[in-house]
């Protein structure tokens, strides 16, 4: 994977993706998101082509145990702390 890595609003990348949200169902183009804010909760950028060795990656078991990437990719929330209001 040679395209991936943390995204940079100060660096330009021709083709970059942009975002569109749905008002009323019309499209509109998103808001800016620095990508400051979300830092490891998503502020990464890649190409389908990487995202693909990723997928292949984690599918061959070459980057987990198949019962760790099972575990991983189930959905759960029992791991989240409850709170007064949950």
């Amino acid at each position: 994977m040679f395209n991936t890595q943390a995204d940079d609003n100060a660096v330009v990348l021709p083709k970059r993706a942009s975002g569109y949200l749905s008002n009323g169902g019309t499209p509109q183009n998103a808001g800016f998101v620095d990508m400051r804010i979300p830092g490891a909760a998503g502020a990464l950028i890649s190409t389908v082509g990487d995202l693909y060795k990723w997928d292949r990656a984690l599918a061959s078991g070459r980057l987990l145990k198949p019962e760790a990437g099972s575990t991983a990719s189930r959905p759960s929330l029992s791991a989240y702390p409850r709170t007064a209001s949950s």
